[in-house]
């Protein structure tokens, strides 16, 4: 015997109020999942060698030094454009980011740096 709830017809495609209750719940415990591993906290050391060549967003920060920062990654990419459209939807949720390039903004000596530093894509 079969209940409301269990049994659809395979022509329709409807979610039931308790399929819709456990994905919320399912969904809910991925995100908890991911906020807990998001929360770890990395040198910047650390950041550099598991992020080479790559902008990033670091959130709830420390500095170390004049360019180095610890804290948590919550973004990272290594194109500028795409990077900056993340952290531009990630501003909201989050009251300190600190945002760093983890390779050489200084290409060639010959060339003035702030010109460099324009032309980092």
């Amino acid at each position: 015997m079969t209940t409301r709830d269990s049994y659809r017809h395979p022509s329709k495609n409807v979610a039931s109020k308790r399929e819709i209750f456990l994905l919320q719940c399912f969904t809910s415990e991925i995100l908890n999942y991911i906020n807990y591993f998001m929360a770890i906290i990395m040198e910047w050391e650390e950041i550099k060698n598991n992020f080479p060549d790559e902008w990033i967003a670091v959130a709830e920060y420390r500095r170390t030094g004049a360019i180095g920062v610890n804290g948590t990654v919550i973004a990272h990419n290594p194109d500028k454009k795409t990077f900056h459209k993340a952290v531009k939807n990630l501003m909201p949720q989050y009251h300190n980011i600190a945002v760093r390039y983890t390779g050489k903004l200084i290409k060639n000596p010959e060339i003035p740096l702030l010109w460099q530093i324009l032309d980092t894509n």
